[in-house]
């Protein structure tokens, strides 16, 4: 188990690639074994003075990787004006000065988590607070595609993986549940 300072690194969302554990802090982000007991990689400040200065940057939240590079959910921190989605190289993790800024017209109050289907060209996100629809965008360029209503409300979302068409969600409420979304269903 990992108590400590090594939280910080480790509070916010984790992803794999199948040979490696990337973790997202509220500032960091780290690579480890997938034992989790050697650090490959750690960037303490991952959030650059480019994303600071231009998108008043100031917290990491849920993380996905796909093809060599960590999609990073970027806010502003309770002002909700510039959702970003940043990329980064999942060797070094260091910022690879590529970064989308979504509709705040859909996501209203930050952007906490991104899933990546890379195999199918997309990514997913959502509003945070209370899910009634997820929002689906282009891999390449993060253009909006489509919004996929729930078939039932889902509370305070703050990761997501997808694996075989699934969208798999961890919550941030009393549950702390892991939901599964249909992503052709809702």
């Amino acid at each position: 188990a990992v108590i400590g300072l090594e939280t910080l690194t480790r509070s916010q969302d984790v992803t794999t690639d199948g040979e490696y554990y990337y973790f997202s802090g509220k500032h960091a982000l780290e690579k480890t074994d997938l034992s989790c007991s050697e650090i490959i990689a750690l960037n303490p400040d991952a959030i650059t003075d480019e994303l600071k200065e231009k998108y008043n940057s100031q917290h990491i939240g849920g993380i996905s990787y796909f093809d060599g590079i960590i999609y990073a959910a970027l806010e502003d921190s309770k002002e909700w004006k510039h959702p970003i989605i940043a990329l980064y190289d999942a060797e070094t993790l260091s910022y690879m000065g590529i970064c989308y800024e979504l509709p705040v017209s859909l996501q209203t109050r930050g952007v906490p988590w991104v899933a990546v289907d890379g195999e199918n060209g997309v990514a997913y996100t959502g509003d945070s607070r209370n899910y009634t629809e997820i929002y689906k965008f282009s891999l390449s360029d993060f253009s909006y595609i489509e919004t996929i209503a729930l078939s039932e409300d889902v509370v305070k979302i703050q990761g997501g993986e997808i694996a075989d068409g699934v969208l798999y969600c961890g919550t941030n409420d009393m549950t702390r549940a892991v939901f599964t979304i249909d992503l052709a269903t809702g």
